[in-house]
């Protein structure tokens, strides 16, 4: 269950993270047909899942996970980075958002478990406390490095009802 998620979640991070810590992107190896344009930090997460779209952390808590992004939001809803059947998921880009030209904006679903993974942390939010200490979200696409503050926060109940309200 979660440990066995969060062991996974940790391995991709490895591998993200192996490429940041090289100066020189000309050192990391990108495979055949790697997109030109993309930043070679990626390169790694590619060869596992040509569907990954970029990398959501914030500072201090567990949110530190690969975006992916697919022509159906229901796909990695149960899926996770690996396309295996997953109730935990991975965070997925809105299908209807485009890498190409760029959307003027984003929509990152993901879950937010009981067990305290995944998503959970940003329940945080609505405590002011929480968001002076974790003021920023990092969320770095396959082209850029992206740092957002976080300037307000809507929770509501997921429901047919609450959807209709909202959107």
């Amino acid at each position: 269950g979660s440990a066995k998620n969060r062991s996974q979640n940790e391995e991709i991070a490895k591998a993200y993270s192996a490429a940041l810590g090289i100066e020189d992107d000309g050192n990391i190896e990108v495979p055949d047909g790697y997109p030109a344009g993309y930043q070679k930090k990626f390169a790694n997460l590619y060869q596992i899942n040509e569907d990954v779209a970029g990398w959501l952390s914030i500072d201090g808590t567990q949110v530190n996970y690969p975006v992916v992004h697919y022509i159906d939001n229901s796909y990695y809803l149960r899926r996770d980075f690996y396309r295996k059947d997953n109730k935990y998921g991975i965070p997925w880009l809105e299908a209807n958002d485009s890498m190409e030209p760029q959307s003027d904006n984003y929509i990152i679903y993901g879950h937010n478990m009981n067990d305290g993974s995944m998503f959970a942390d940003i329940a945080g939010y609505t405590q002011e406390t929480y968001w002076r200490e974790h003021p920023i979200i990092q969320c770095d696409s396959l082209t850029r490095q992206r740092e957002y503050e976080v300037m307000a926060v809507l929770q509501f109940k997921d429901s047919e009802q609450a959807a209709q309200d909202y959107y």
